[in-house]
């Protein structure tokens, strides 16, 4: 059993050795201990089959916490806290807490629940991975990295979904030459009755089997979009398909965090210039304050082969990367296919950059190939 424990506080309380008694007990092997403010996130990445929250004192924020996880993935969720009215408790029940336990008596009440509970994980088998795109600058064509890996992984898995994220310079849906009637803002704007029937008429199916979510048709629709909207749109999403991509913006904004945070893999997509490489190294600082693991950090080189380019191993040095990916430049080709939106791996699906492209899908899906 997979089990995360979030604190929403440094006082000594019983949950600093309900970790090992967790893990002497054989209830999980390893319990990471997560802030609270940052538990829906990374356990989107982390896919536990329990969290536990431990509350000290502030039980109503704990009910929005408890709201935006059951939108963002399939677990169950265990609240231990003070005792408290028992119309917070119900409200807690309403909103899809499995148990609600009085902080004085945790072990034995905590291990009833847990004993209960069926041990298989519904998270591997309903919630998808995701692949984040980020760009280091501007004309490293990572949108054209996204639409291509999104329709490297639906041709060898059926489908995949593909978010823009792109809210002031989205092109994914001209790159598959689609004509979306719905957008990323449609979905943010009907959050509170989103269901799933609702989020399939948002998506816009490309011949591919790549289903896309749009980014805003207009620039006074970006107002729309909020970072529960995002982090709502990607757990639908990772809900229904095995795979998902996410085009990103800049990475500081606050909308573009539940990516970055829920990500398997990050493909940070860089050419071989200076400007791309200070930009990479400026992102890779702001990777390292979330706390990211490097190890899902893939540097790819995009546009490969162009003269006084800067040599990868200066680059890896800079970084302190190693290059992942190395994508030849092909503008004849890439150009070609992006204007008449199709994607290179289809249009012209014998070419080396498409080979390269196909190849990093199948080496990018935040899973082993089974």
């Amino acid at each position: 059993m997979r089990i995360v424990v979030a604190e929403d506080g440094d006082e000594e309380t019983s949950i600093l050795s309900l970790k090992p008694w967790l893990i002497e007990n054989n209830f999980a092997s390893h319990v990471p201990i997560v802030p609270l403010n940052r538990v829906v996130d990374q356990s989107a990445q982390l896919r536990p089959n329990v969290i536990i929250l431990n509350l000290h004192e502030d039980v109503e924020h704990a009910v929005e916490i408890v709201r935006d996880i059951r939108e963002t993935m399939p677990t169950r969720i265990i609240v231990i806290g003070p005792t408290i009215d028992a119309k917070w408790i119900l409200q807690l029940l309403k909103e899809g807490v499995y148990q609600y336990i009085n902080q004085e008596d945790v072990k034995a009440e905590l291990r009833d629940a847990l004993g209960r509970l069926d041990k298989s994980s519904p998270t591997d088998q309903d919630f998808g991975s995701l692949i984040a795109i980020v760009s280091a600058g501007g004309g490293s064509g990572a949108s054209t990295v996204a639409a291509n890996v999104a329709t490297g992984l639906s041709s060898r898995h059926g489908d995949c979904g593909l978010v823009d994220l792109r809210l002031t310079s989205g092109t994914l849906a001209t790159l598959f030459d689609l004509h979306p009637s719905h957008t990323l803002a449609d979905f943010c704007r009907n959050i509170q009755r989103m269901d799933q029937d609702m989020f399939q008429r948002c998506l816009e199916p490309h011949e591919s089997g790549v289903q896309l979510l749009s980014s805003p048709n207009s620039y006074h629709e970006i107002s729309s979009i909020s970072k529960r909207g995002v982090r709502k749109a990607l757990g639908m999403a990772r809900s229904k398909f095995k795979y998902v991509v996410a085009d990103l913006d800049s990475p500081y904004q606050a909308e573009q965090s539940p990516a970055l945070l829920q990500a398997d893999t990050i493909l940070l997509v860089l050419m071989l210039d200076f400007s791309s490489v200070r930009h990479a190294q400026q992102i890779l600082e702001y990777f390292d304050e979330l706390e990211l693991d490097r190890d899902q950090i893939h540097l790819t080189i995009n546009r490969y082969g162009r003269p006084k380019e800067l040599r990868i191993k200066d680059v890896e040095k800079t970084l302190g990367l190693k290059v992942r990916h190395i994508i030849p430049d092909a503008s004849r080709q890439v150009n070609r296919a992006n204007n008449i939106g199709k994607p290179v791996v289809l249009d012209n699906p014998r070419s080396a950059v498409s080979k390269k492209l196909i190849e990093i899908s199948h080496l990018v899906n935040g899973k082993p190939t089974t």
